[in-house]
């Protein structure tokens, strides 16, 4: 219960209380991947978020990166998941956008970033979509990646978050992933995003992965 309560205060943000009334873009942030080559827990939630959004806002874009780090083309598996995922949830392609490989939450909210502006797209509302944990750091990522949108902040249980198969280390143990979560985010307000983008968090090397 202590645990609980620390982490829904971590998470309690003005972003939660943020309305938007026609969000461009619908960001569902991804977990990376397990052992086995499967989705993780807190993709899974976010993604499920995500369809209650397209509902309620029908012409945004549900727009996604995935973990290139975890194995070998590891990124390529993880968009093939999300794209089936999305299609057999009765999702259109022309409503979502796999924009490619990142490794980490800045490096995918700039890849986003970049791959609007080809299409000539400057957000002015954006939802995102994130685990209590993780909440605090992506917020202040997405704020200094897209300094001009209204953003509205919408997290998915810490408890999805960590698994002990996944392939990302630190997201196997909720202990050290929300002592993790609170560094980066006390370091992030006062450093550039320069230092944050070329990380990679250590992987668990696996046979079948």
């Amino acid at each position: 219960m202590f645990f609980d309560r620390m982490v829904e205060k971590w998470a309690d943000l003005p972003e939660l209380k943020t309305t938007v009334e026609n969000p461009d873009i619908i960001a569902p942030l991804g977990y990376g991947m397990l052992i086995g080559n499967c989705l993780p827990w807190a993709t899974i939630a976010n993604f499920e978020r995500s369809l209650l959004a397209i509902k309620y806002f029908p012409k945004a874009l549900i727009i996604f990166g995935n973990s290139a780090h975890c194995f070998k083309g590891s990124e390529v598996v993880e968009g093939a998941f999300k794209h089936q995922w999305l299609i057999e949830k009765g999702v259109s392609k022309d409503k979502f956008w796999n924009v490619g490989p990142i490794t980490n939450t800045v490096t995918e909210a700039e890849r986003i970033k970049h791959m609007l502006n080809t299409r000539g797209i400057m957000p002015a509302e954006i939802i995102l979509i994130t685990g209590q944990m993780h909440a605090p750091y992506a917020v202040l990522v997405w704020h200094q990646t897209f300094p001009k949108a209204k953003i509205a902040l919408c997290v998915t249980p810490y408890f999805n978050e960590y698994q002990p198969e996944h392939l990302i280390i630190l997201q196997r143990n909720r202990y050290l992933l929300f002592a993790v979560r609170v560094v980066q985010y006390e370091v992030a307000r006062y450093i550039s995003l320069d230092f944050f983008r070329k990380i990679k968090h250590p992987v668990f090397k696996s046979k079948t992965a």
